[in-house]
């Protein structure tokens, strides 16, 4: 906080550090945007007689690709995307296991991590977006579906917003104003 802001200094300089990558979960303040899908087409993975046909490096740049579109993303919704984008109908153990291995090799460098059952940007780990998720595509629109991260969120704007008189009430509330229905026992 600074008492004494120069009067001619603006954005950065009022708040030293707000452009910086986070460095621990942050709360994402801004208004609550629709889920954006990214269009399987972009990813470039069609013309292939077989999923296993597909270079790693085509591979890895759309699993990259969806995670910069919708991260954190659930593995199963990343799968979805994938396997849409190849134009394969069904997720088979050595589709998965070909999944995985990619995601093993990128996460291996400092530009992706995975945890639990999701992969996304060390950042979108620790500023998740605040999504609408009733604009998610059908499959995506579960609430399994969104990481802890950004039901922590949910949670932390429940009670920002004032909307919590008690645990059930915030958690209710956060998950309502994200799009789902109320929690039930």
């Amino acid at each position: 906080l600074l008492r004494r802001p120069d009067p001619e200094a603006a954005a950065a300089q009022l708040c030293p550090g707000r452009l910086d990558p986070p460095t621990r979960w942050t709360a994402d303040l801004h208004p609550i945007r629709a889920y954006q899908a990214i269009d399987p087409t972009r990813l470039s993975l069609a013309g292939y007689d077989d999923f296993h046909a597909i270079p790693d490096a085509s591979l890895e740049a759309a699993i990259e690709g969806v995670v910069d579109a919708e991260g954190p993303v659930h593995f199963d919704t990343l799968a979805d995307r994938l396997l849409a984008a190849a134009d394969v109908g069904r997720l088979g153990s050595r589709i998965r296991e070909r999944i995985e291995a990619r995601l093993q090799a990128l996460s291996a460098t400092p530009d992706l991590s995975q945890r639990g059952g999701f992969v996304a940007r060390p950042a979108q780990f620790l500023k998740p977006p605040y999504r609408d998720w009733r604009e998610a595509p059908e499959k995506t629109r579960r609430l399994e579906a969104v990481s802890d991260e950004e039901l922590m969120l949910a949670l932390f704007r429940a009670v920002l917003d004032g909307n919590a008189n008690d645990a059930e009430t915030a958690m209710n509330a956060g998950i309502h104003a994200i799009g789902f229905t109320r929690l039930t026992d």
